[in-house]
């Protein structure tokens, strides 16, 4: 009798949290698509998405509410010694959620971080060795956004093949 107790709040157990997380994801989204959207980050679309200037009042404002839940549920990681401003997380928040303007709920489930590189620059080097022979290498070269102009070089890359390069994308 206790076992059939236990097995039975068990499976309502189950059945109220299958029940209650999506009412609470719901609810969570709801307030974070609700929140007023920064001034700020207005101006910095208005520079970096030429799009948004045309954008008729509702839509900008679906827009800002899509990009509050997609800054809030997404983790964004700087890759190559690229340090993420708010504004290149906006900006790429601001294109990802031009494509959910007319949609509802789903904000790319199957995305969790979003991996930022750095623009690379290629540059060969030729060097000749004591016996005359040349030898050309590559050498990557990182740029930085204008906001933190650095350069840094990164190590000699002979042959190197980069493992999913088709789902990478550079800012």
């Amino acid at each position: 009798m206790v076992k059939t107790v236990l097995f039975l709040l068990a499976i309502l157990l189950i059945i109220a949290l299958i029940w209650v997380i999506p009412a609470l994801k719901a609810t969570r989204r709801s307030r974070l698509f609700n929140q007023p959207f920064p001034w700020h980050w207005a101006a910095i679309l208005e520079g970096n998405l030429p799009i948004y200037k045309r954008l008729p009042g509702p839509l900008r404002k679906r827009l800002h509410g899509h990009i509050n839940v997609f800054l809030a549920e997404k983790q964004f990681i700087g890759c190559g010694g690229l340090l993420l401003t708010d504004e290149i997380k906006l900006t790429i928040a601001a294109v990802a959620c031009l494509l959910l303007l007319n949609e509802r709920g789903e904000y790319y489930p199957k995305l969790s971080s979003i991996l930022v590189y750095p623009r690379r620059a290629n540059s060969d080097t030729l060097t000749e060795s004591s016996w005359g022979q040349l030898t050309k290498s590559r050498h990557s070269k990182v740029e930085l956004p204008s906001s933190e102009r650095k350069t840094l070089h990164s190590v000699e890359r002979k042959g190197t093949i980069e493992r999913n390069r088709k789902h990478r994308f550079y800012f």
